[in-house]
């Protein structure tokens, strides 16, 4: 039940408008000293291996990514829709890859594939609550992780958003705002 409730409180929130958005901006934190954003990829990819195993799973992570801000559990659960999203409406065999680089003044997160790609008349649906699309054989969702994912994101100050690739497939794409450092009141200006 718990778990219910946290998934649809970013649905809620979103639904209510700005003034009820959690500030993500004090409770965020940078991952902790030494792990690396790879390896917070790497350790969702791996609790997904019972999903994924019929799919070859690649991530491409610079290590020289500068720190995010964020909320390691929820954006843990964003990555986790994604992928289990890409498995879950691509044929067996079919590649998955995550991988992130920097764009101005946000740290960018994709999640490809090489399936079939989310039919033209879906794109603009594919973050709604309750919307499903095709499964590619596995049992349907409930509709809801592309949501929670897009509420968790905005949340954070990110964009999602979903293309299809130029050779097939789909590209999930969302950004989260590189940590700005502390301002210390030496490196204000005066005037």
């Amino acid at each position: 039940m718990d778990r219910c409730r946290a998934r649809e409180l970013p649905l809620g929130h979103r639904d209510r408008g700005p003034s009820a958005q959690p500030d993500r901006q004090q409770s965020a934190r940078p991952l902790p000293d030494g792990v690396r954003h790879a390896a917070s990829i790497d350790d969702v990819v791996g609790r997904l291996r019972p999903l994924t195993q019929d799919h070859p799973v690649e991530v491409r992570v610079p290590e020289d990514l500068p720190p995010v801000s964020l909320d390691y559990v929820e954006i843990d659960q964003v990555l986790s829709n994604l992928i289990e999203n890409a498995a879950r409406h691509t044929p067996g065999g079919t590649a998955i890859v995550i991988s992130a680089h920097i764009a101005g003044p946000e740290v960018v997160v994709e999640v490809s594939d090489d399936g079939p790609g989310v039919p033209s008349d879906a794109l603009g649906r594919v973050f709604e609550p309750f919307f499903r699309g095709p499964s590619g054989g596995t049992p349907r969702g409930t509709g809801l992780g592309l949501a929670v994912a897009r509420g968790l994101v905005e949340a954070h100050g990110g964009r999602i958003s979903v293309v299809n690739g130029g050779k097939g497939g789909a590209v999930f794409r969302f950004t989260l705002p590189i940590e700005q450092p502390a301002r210390t009141p030496a490196a204000i200006a005066m005037p």
